[in-house]
């Protein structure tokens, strides 16, 4: 579902919902130093990821996808695995759109943070 410039982040491939802010508090809090530590993997395409952003703008995404603009290579999508296995953007969700659209492997790192900040029941 599309509202003027933002769809809805489940339009590209993630899953929505308000309490994974939660999850990726602790993982916003790490140093880029230590995220750069991780290795740069390819997350196939068909994996579900957990989005903390309901909508996102679309202008940047469509920018990419037409071509208009490159896509920036040497940026790395942050995901936060949860005791779960589930893994949550961190940073990158306009990054996680433009290669849902394009069919590519995404470059991830993915940090382990089975001790997750949950949300109060």
């Amino acid at each position: 579902m599309t509202t003027g410039e933002r769809a809805h982040s489940d339009e590209y491939g993630m899953r929505y919902d308000p309490n994974n802010v939660y999850v990726v508090e602790r993982a916003r809090s790490v140093s880029e130093a230590e995220w750069n530590k991780l290795p740069v993997e390819l997350l196939p395409l068909g994996v579900t990821l957990q989005a903390n952003e309901e909508t996102l703008k679309r202008s940047s995404i469509d920018r990419v996808i037409s071509g208009t603009e490159p896509i920036r290579e040497d940026y790395v999508t942050k995901l936060w695995r949860d005791g779960s296995g589930d893994l949550h953007i961190v940073d990158g969700h306009h990054r996680v759109a433009m290669y849902y659209v394009l069919g590519k492997p995404l470059p991830v790192r993915i940090m382990d943070g089975a001790g997750a900040v949950r949300p109060p029941r």
